[in-house]
């Protein structure tokens, strides 16, 4: 019977032991080594630079719900619905080739509009006063 215990131990290949480092030593010796950058994160990095002249990063819908929260007060769940109403409108606004004209945000008017691929590509003047936002 020994001899069959043998065999079976012999057989299984072993693994190899795992060492945990633990206190301010493995800290630092983890915080040396940079994460490896995910893919999707890259080309949203990417995207940023490639849509804005100033190298500023974009206003994004959380971006905009957050800040007009912190202005107003109200809840993010209160505001969200509000933003997201007024988005779509501003979209179908441009989208039929509607002039805007939102004080403090100034007038925006489309010039010219054309279909590529599965998108609306419209290029407007958008009009500010040196007062106004």
């Amino acid at each position: 019977m020994a001899t069959k215990a043998a065999a079976s131990r012999t057989q299984t290949p072993s693994r190899p032991r795992k060492s945990f480092k633990s206190g301010p030593v493995a800290a630092r010796a983890v915080s040396k080594v940079p994460a490896p950058a995910h893919p999707v994160a890259q080309d949203k990095q990417a995207e940023e630079h490639a849509l804005t002249e100033t190298g500023a990063a974009p206003l994004r819908k959380r971006e905009l719900v957050q800040e007009i929260s912190d202005r107003t007060g109200l809840a993010k769940g209160r505001v969200r619905p509000v933003v997201e109403a007024m988005l779509d409108v501003l979209g179908e606004t441009i989208a039929a080739d509607r002039p805007l004209q939102l004080p403090p945000f100034g007038k925006l008017k489309p010039q010219r509009s054309k279909m590529q691929g599965n998108a609306r590509i419209t290029h407007a003047k958008i009009r500010q006063s040196s007062t106004g936002a």
